[in-house]
């Protein structure tokens, strides 16, 4: 499996488990949870709640020392999954590449939007855009959490 092309994804399936190449590395997938479900956006009022997706639980919970400025962060964002983001094209999927994150796994991953745009302002827990980012002057830090379901 290692020796296969770059572009082959090779993978054994096994009863429960799943064994793929990503980067040159041997990866054991085992199924917690199938693809993110919503495929139209999802409306995500965060101040209020946490939202419930089929993948995990995502919430933003206040953190002093946090990489997100709070008070630029839009108070309706929308949850798309991979393949119903706005604006999906060769930057998003350059960005999900430069994350490190595997081909198989991009549709579980929320993307964070707000209304109308073409750019997300964050990728799950693993990434947030520069405009939503803490700087020193940021008085409302946060963070975004992600609970996978087991």
């Amino acid at each position: 499996m290692l020796t296969a092309r770059v572009d082959a994804h090779p993978q054994l399936v096994l009863p429960g488990a799943t064994v793929r190449v990503h980067e040159a590395r041997l990866l054991l997938e085992v199924p917690a949870s199938g693809p993110l479900t919503a495929h139209s956006p999802q409306p995500w009022h965060w101040r209020r709640s946490t939202l419930a997706l089929h993948a995990g639980e995502l919430g933003v919970c206040p953190d002093r020392h946090g990489d997100l400025d709070l008070s630029r962060l839009p108070g309706v964002l929308w949850v798309h999954g991979f393949a119903t983001a706005p604006g999906k094209g060769r930057s998003l999927r350059k960005l999900l590449q430069e994350l490190a994150v595997p081909r198989w796994e991009r549709e579980r991953l929320p993307l964070l939007y707000p209304d109308g745009a073409e750019e997300p302002l964050a990728v799950r827990d693993l990434w947030l855009h520069p405009d939503v980012q803490a700087r020193a002057d940021s008085r409302r830090r946060g963070r975004i959490v992600w609970r996978p379901k087991r």
